[in-house]
């Protein structure tokens, strides 16, 4: 075994340093595998107080770039990597080249995740970029913040962490705000906010992110990972964006997924019930789905009002059938349409189960009201017959 000569690594810097410079300018041949052979044999026998270890680390490092870079080697790259990380650990959190340093193993990082696709690289990535963030001033942050957000949705898309893609939409939305319209680096982060968002679109649709399908098995801890998601999603979504009402759909099916399948807590139907007003605000009169929606909507405020017997809910319900049943009635009136009549009557028979029998008189009769319509077009026998039937029932109320 060699000794540990004190002075071993300003040997191997002397050496180093011209025969790297003719290396790079490549003006005679020279041997670069064995300039990176002596650092490293030096920096083995150099002890980790003495003072010119650090160096010794930095330089070693710099040859074993200039290699990877040419040759790419894989285990370029891990040494690379370890001596980045043993270098900054010398170094004090402020010391500038310290952040130089960090930001090489970020990359080296990256080209080794990219390589093995190995979590345990990624989260170092994470950790990284979560330190060189601290050391910049706030107003100067909005790469590092757009940095940290991108290997968080990359963790989302890995693992299906859902605190990862919400946090990295949080970070995109705080880069935004530091970059505002005539910033150079404004539309890269609405660029960066979109993609984040689009990734939750996608995962609550469940079109992609697999770790998120299987993630699924696990029912109830998935309900609420998903749910979540869906409200960060609709949190940064704007009213005016051609996505929000797909949004607010998805968000409204899984609370009402978990409101039907665990403990019907009051705070989602609550919840529902303001999506569902979202969603009709969306909704155009003549649009097909808006008559399910105002059915779905009474069924919650129904619900709502047996738990806390609201007035306001029992008028409400009654206003949204009502105005309903008034669109239906003026569809028929104008167009002659036998399927808005079917609707038409549809909607009266619903409204008619949900009337407490003594005040059941006019939905009686508006239904009876609207077979007899149907008899009158169609010659209908059972529609006459259950029209007077039911103008009977009325009288007898």
């Amino acid at each position: 075994m060699l000794p540990k000569f004190p002075y071993a690594c300003l040997t191997v810097k002397d050496l180093a340093d011209p025969l790297l410079k003719e290396f790079k300018e490549k003006t005679r041949d020279c041997d670069p595998d064995a300039i990176i052979t002596l650092g490293q044999t030096a920096l083995e026998f150099i002890p980790p107080e003495h003072s010119e270890r650090c160096s010794a680390l930095v330089d070693l490092a710099g040859l074993l770039s200039q290699r990877f870079n040419v040759e790419g080697r894989k285990e370029d790259l891990d040494e690379l990597i370890t001596l980045k990380r043993a270098a900054s650990e010398y170094m004090p959190p402020d010391e500038p080249q310290r952040q130089t340093i960090l930001l090489e193993l970020d990359n080296h990082l990256s080209e080794r995740f990219r390589r093995a696709d190995s979590m345990v690289d990624l989260e170092e990535i994470i950790s990284l970029r979560r330190a060189v963030l601290k050391c910049i001033p706030s107003l100067n942050q909005c790469s590092a913040l757009l940095n940290l957000a991108n290997a968080l949705h990359k963790q989302f898309q890995k693992q299906g962490t859902e605190k990862s893609i919400a946090e990295a939409v949080s970070l995109s939305q705080a880069a935004l705000g530091l970059c505002p319209p005539g910033h150079p680096d404004h539309a890269l982060s609405r660029c960066h906010l979109e993609s984040h968002l689009t990734t939750i679109r996608l995962a609550l649709n469940d079109l992609v992110n697999p770790p998120f399908k299987e993630f699924k098995k696990e029912k109830s801890r998935d309900l609420d990972a998903m749910i979540s998601l869906g409200r960060t999603a609709l949190e940064f979504t704007p009213p005016q964006h051609p996505q929000r009402l797909s949004i607010i759909t998805d968000l409204a099916g899984l609370l009402s997924e978990q409101f039907n399948t665990k403990d019907r807590r009051k705070e989602d139907l609550d919840e529902l019930i303001m999506l569902k007003h979202a969603m009709l605000e969306c909704t155009s009169s003549d649009e097909p789905q808006r008559q399910s929606l105002v059915l779905e909507l009474d069924d919650y405020l129904s619900e709502r009002f047996k738990w806390t017997g609201s007035a306001m809910d029992l008028e409400e319900r009654q206003t949204l059938l009502l105005g309903l049943d008034d669109y239906l009635s003026e569809c028929v009136k104008r167009t002659d349409s036998t399927v808005d009549l079917e609707e038409l009557i549809s909607l009266r028979r619903v409204a008619l189960e949900r009337i407490p029998p003594p005040n059941r008189c006019r939905a009686l009769l508006n239904l009876a009201d609207a077979l007899h319509e149907q008899f009158r077009r169609q010659g209908t026998e059972n529609s006459i017959a259950e029209a007077v039937s039911l103008a009977r029932t009325a009288l007898g109320l």
